[in-house]
C-alpha cells in the first residue's frame, strides 16, 4: 500500500487486495481498482492464500513458468535461503508455517520475494529446508 497510489498516477496500473486486507493494510488508503481472490487468474498468476502474516495475504503463482511470488510471507535471509519474518509482525505465526508449508503443493524452481534476494533455482527446496524447521 506503501506507494501503490503513486504507481498507480503514473503507470495506469490497477491497484488490488485481498478483502482481509482492505482495512489491514497498516491504515494506509490506496485506491483499489479490484480485489484478489483465492483461486483467480490475475494474468497468468493464481491467487494463492497464505494467510498469518495478515488475514489476506497471498501469493502469486505462475505454473506454466513454475514461477511463486510470495510478498512477506517467505523472506529470502540470509540471501538464497528462505526464512520467516520475525512474529511480532505476523498476525498469526502458526497459521503462516501452514501456510507457509502448503505452499510445497505447487510447482516451483523460482521464489520471488519481497524482501530479500531472488532464488532462481531450487526453490522449491530452499522452502522445503525452511519448513523441515518449524514445530511439529
Amino acid at each position: 500500500m506503501r506507494a501503490a497510489n503513486q504507481v498507480r498516477a503514473r503507470t495506469g496500473a490497477r491497484t488490488a487486495i485481498h478483502p482481509e486486507d482492505a482495512t489491514y493494510a497498516g491504515g494506509q488508503k490506496a485506491d483499489l481498482d479490484d480485489e484478489l481472490r483465492v483461486g483467480e487468474k490475475i494474468g497468468p498468476f493464481v491467487v494463492v492464500g497464505v494467510p498469518g502474516k495478515s488475514p489476506g495475504e497471498v501469493a502469486l503463482h505462475w505454473p506454466e513458468r513454475r514461477i511463486l511470488l510470495v510478498g512477506d510471507s517467505v523472506i529470502s535471509n540470509p540471501p538464497g535461503r528462505c526464512n520467516l519474518l520475525p512474529e511480532r509482525v505476523m498476525d498469526d505465526p502458526a497459521g503462516l508455517r501452514a501456510s507457509v508449508k502448503q505452499l510445497l503443493t505447487l510447482d516451483f524452481d523460482t521464489l520471488l520475494v519481497g524482501d530479500g534476494e531472488l532464488i532462481l533455482q531450487d526453490a522449491k527446496e530452499r522452502l522445503r529446508e525452511l519448513v523441515a524447521t518449524f514445530p511439529a
